[in-house]
């Protein structure tokens, strides 16, 4: 086996494991909230075509339920108009700020709401 170079042992499980903050930990809860939320398995997907570049937003809407997913791949915060305003987040990585109909991104964040 080739030996692993030094600067990935910050990333090895068993350094992650104790560390709240670490992209482990953050996969397993994005996972366990994924699986509380089966619209986003199973209910159609609508793609906001009008965002800014580098922003992906997409609802998802099933049985009268609605779920706005909105991710800014970009370092600086960006600003996206949503469809309607009254939502609230359900989980999110990253800053942002939410006022009435308009959604502020920092860089690399990402929400969903409802």
């Amino acid at each position: 086996w080739l030996k692993v170079p030094d600067i990935h042992r910050d990333a090895a499980i068993d350094l992650q494991e104790d560390d709240p903050d670490s992209v482990l930990q953050f996969t397993r809860k994005l996972l366990r909230w994924r699986r509380t939320v089966p619209m986003l398995r199973t209910a159609a997907e609508h793609v906001f075509e009008d965002t800014p570049s580098k922003i992906i937003a997409f609802e998802r809407e099933r049985a009268g339920e609605s779920l706005i997913c909105a991710v800014n791949f970009n370092l600086d915060p960006i600003e996206v108009t949503l469809p309607r305003s009254s939502l609230k987040a359900q989980f999110s990585s990253g800053g942002f700020a939410l006022q009435e109909d308009k959604l502020t991104l920092d860089g690399l964040a990402a929400v969903a709401l409802t």
